[in-house]
């Protein structure tokens, strides 16, 4: 991993928000799904998801920026979800 690896994806119809994370950051860090950190370390999976489910007026609107397993996540309103690793301290 090195500092400005990246992953873009958006998630679709038939994913959540907290899939697209794990998949992301598991693609970033060179390790599988399986390997990565339960995400609820960083951020409670269900309020993630519920945060960006539609509401009868539409989608909602916002970003959550967290760390996770050495990486820098961004999830926006409209479904991108970025992971980036993060620099060192």
């Amino acid at each position: 991993m090195e500092i400005g690896d990246a992953v873009s994806r958006t998630v679709a119809d038939d994913e959540t928000p907290t899939g697209v994370v794990v998949t992301a950051v598991a693609c970033v860090t060179g390790s599988t799904v399986g390997e990565v950190s339960p995400l609820h370390h960083s951020v409670d999976p269900d309020s993630l998801d519920e945060l960006f489910d539609p509401t009868r007026r539409g989608r909602r609107r916002g970003r959550v920026e967290f760390e996770h397993d050495g990486c820098e996540v961004s999830v926006r309103y409209d479904g991108d979800v970025t992971v980036a690793v993060a620099p060192c301290e």
